[in-house]
């Protein structure tokens, strides 16, 4: 079942709800608890817009792990939303797709200094990224930081920005000991990387 794993979750980077909801109700009937497949769900359901369905999921992860923050924000995000109601406050998804670019131009890192905030996010959000005092902060679409690139990055990215490079920034993965793995394109005529 690894392999449908890693096609839920390709499926939900690339905003392919449908299939997502799919896969991971096919790993749920191999796995009941299974948390990840249950939160991937959670996400999908909301994500086309059936918070109910999502709620009961989201429910259904906290009664098996009553600590778990994907689950929460879920949940959270239910109830700020009526049935068949797309919320306001409904990430932005980014598609995996958005990544691919020719070499020396896209990253995959691992946050450091990481807030509570990055408790509430999910895989594929979209987040930016604003330089600071030497070092570039990852926020949430709301402005809340999340976490900051590596020093050895921020430099680089900062560079990059301060010159007007645009750029694509997404949330890879959050794993419950605070590590946050996020994608980022730069597009720029040179390698950056």
């Amino acid at each position: 079942m690894e392999g449908t794993a890693q096609q839920a979750i390709a499926a939900s980077l690339n905003g392919d709800w449908e299939t997502a909801v799919a896969l991971n109700r096919a790993l749920i009937e191999e796995d009941e608890e299974d948390i990840s497949a249950l939160n991937r769900l959670a996400n999908a359901l909301y994500c086309l817009g059936d918070t109910k369905t999502a709620k009961a999921t989201a429910d259904k992860t906290l009664r098996l792990d009553p600590d778990n923050a994907i689950a929460q924000r879920i949940l959270e995000k239910t109830k700020q939303v009526k049935q068949g109601n797309k919320s306001p406050n409904q990430p932005q998804l980014a598609c995996a797709g958005d990544f691919i670019a020719p070499p020396g131009r896209s990253k995959i890192v691992e946050l450091t200094r990481v807030t509570a905030a990055a408790a509430y996010l999910l895989p594929g959000e979209s987040v930016s990224l604003e330089p600071h005092q030497h070092s570039v902060a990852v926020l949430t679409t709301q402005k809340e930081t999340v976490g900051r690139l590596p020093d050895n990055i921020s430099p680089i990215v900062e560079r990059c920005l301060n010159r007007g490079d645009r750029y694509r920034a997404c949330v890879k993965s959050v794993a419950p000991n605070n590590k946050v793995s996020v994608f980022f394109r730069i597009d720029s005529q040179e390698k950056v990387f």
